[in-house]
């Protein structure tokens, strides 16, 4: 049986049970998903979990979106989708896409075959992985624009990473700022080697780290963005991870002369929650000196994290 083989029946095997959140990981996992994931024989569950939802996600965002959809549901991915009984994650997919439950099954039985393709894939230096130990992020609004500075500690999830990529997104330019690009630029923990603009509101940079990472190494790297005043921005700060993320600390300083009118966590939300503006989620408070702070564990990929406001 060759390595593909062998992922594809691992895959198949792991969503029998429940997916990722199965209690008995480390005797379902076997040596093919152990070598895709990074995963060691003194890993404990925790450890396993995080591995192989970072390693799944991150594959499975390489798929088209209805494969994508399967995969994360078949393997209890997805958060809406956690349900312990397979044949009850198949229902919510089937009535996701508007199919009935055989054909869900035959498209989660196609994504978990391509997710084996794109596992054994030979990979480019960019495809590096690693999940999120803890992220801190520090936003300063005022009437200089926005300043924030973000600091990440990462821990990798496979042998020889040394290129990790980060990406902001900021709403579309209008105005008279509309031609000025943010300027960010890498504080410590590595270098840009490329900047990117899939969109015109997307950014995205390649990170070399000074060294590469063994699976298991930690490593810290901070960006600091600044965005002109002219330029439009939504009144929301709003994390999205893209892989597990252990921790989240957020920090806003508004101009204290001038508070929102009204602040409230974004705690694992829809992204669409955001577009409404109208107040979602727990109150907040800023102090005296126009600061607000905001705290999260476990994030979950695919969900928002954050603090949104209506301004005065």
């Amino acid at each position: 049986m060759n390595g593909r083989q062998a992922l594809a029946e691992e895959l198949a095997r792991l969503r029998k049970r429940r997916g990722v959140h199965g209690y008995d990981l480390p005797s379902v996992v076997g040596p093919a998903l152990r070598t895709c994931c990074g995963i060691t024989e003194t890993d404990d569950q925790a450890v396993i979990r995080a591995k192989l939802a970072g390693r799944l996600s991150t594959l499975a965002d390489g798929l088209p979106e209805d494969l994508r959809l399967a995969a994360l549901a078949a393997l209890a991915l997805h958060p809406d989708a956690r349900h312990p009984v397979l044949r009850h994650r198949l229902e919510w997919l089937a009535e996701r896409i508007g199919k009935d439950e055989r054909t869900a099954r035959r498209r989660a039985d196609e994504a978990l075959d391509r997710l084996a393709d794109l596992a054994t894939t030979p990979r480019t230096p960019a495809d590096g992985d690693w999940y999120v130990a803890r992220f801190d992020a520090l936003v300063r609004i005022d009437r200089a624009g926005w300043l924030v500075r973000e600091r990440r500690g990462i821990v990798a999830t496979r042998d020889g990473l040394d290129r990790i990529v980060a990406s902001i997104s900021l709403p579309p330019p209008t105005g008279p700022a509309a031609a000025a690009e943010p300027n960010v630029r890498l504080t410590h923990g590595g270098h840009i080697a490329r900047r990117e603009r899939p969109s015109g509101n997307h950014f995205r940079f390649l990170i070399d780290l000074p060294a590469a990472l063994r699976t298991g190494d930690g490593h810290e790297y901070g960006l600091e963005v600044r965005v002109p005043p002219g330029r439009r921005m939504r009144p929301h700060y709003a994390f999205t991870p893209r892989r597990p993320c252990q921790a989240f600390d957020l920090r806003i300083r508004f101009d204290p002369a001038r508070p929102p009118r009204a602040l409230w966590r974004l705690d694992g939300a829809h992204i669409r929650v955001l577009d409404d503006g109208a107040p979602s989620g727990e109150p907040l408070h800023s102090d005296a000196d126009g600061e607000v702070t905001a705290r999260f564990a476990d994030l979950v990929p695919g969900n928002c994290y954050g603090i949104q406001w209506t301004p005065r």
